[in-house]
């Protein structure tokens, strides 16, 4: 199962919303038969990376993405869960 974006409204980020999503998610697509997880997002972005990590997910490799108007190329890190690792017990679907 491909993650393509969890985004949250500055406003409302640090209060857990990101968390209980992509819990949520992951235990409904374990218990529905998913069994890996994957997504990416760019390399500075330490809110996605210790989101992810949370969960589990380990950084497997670095990706170039976009140039941007300065000519600049971007980096990706794509992270990967399998089913069973760790997920905290408030997400298990029961």
């Amino acid at each position: 199962m491909y993650i393509t974006n969890i985004s949250i409204d500055e406003k409302y980020q640090s209060m857990k919303i990101g968390s209980y999503l992509l819990g949520y998610f992951i235990s409904q697509m374990e218990k529905n038969g998913f069994t890996a997880f994957k997504s990416e997002g760019l390399l500075y972005n330490l809110k996605f990376k210790n989101l992810f990590h949370s969960f589990s997910f380990k950084e497997i490799a670095i990706t170039k993405c976009f140039e941007t108007k300065f000519n600049e190329k971007l980096e990706n890190v794509v992270m990967y869960r399998k089913q069973g690792d760790y997920l905290p017990e408030e997400f298990k679907a029961p």
